[in-house]
């Protein structure tokens, strides 16, 4: 069952374009500075966020031709 926090997100199974994984991005970093998410797993291709209330994981992935990128919940 998702908390309050994850209610509120939902799966990108590709980003429409470079700005949406940017605008995507500095919402899961500002989530991370009010103390919603953290970072729990970092390599050059995703990122790994978990909740700190429910901690469930959401992996943010940057757009690499010919990868749209995606934040799907894990």
């Amino acid at each position: 069952m998702k908390c309050k926090n994850c209610k509120t997100m939902i799966n990108i199974d590709k980003f429409g374009g470079y700005q949406h994984y940017i605008s995507t991005k500095k919402s899961m970093d500002e989530n991370v500075r009010n103390g919603y998410y953290r970072i729990i797993a970092k390599s050059q291709f995703e990122m790994i966020y978990q909740c700190i209330d429910c901690h469930t994981k959401w992996a943010l992935a940057e757009p690499d031709f010919p990868i749209a990128g995606y934040l799907e919940q894990r």
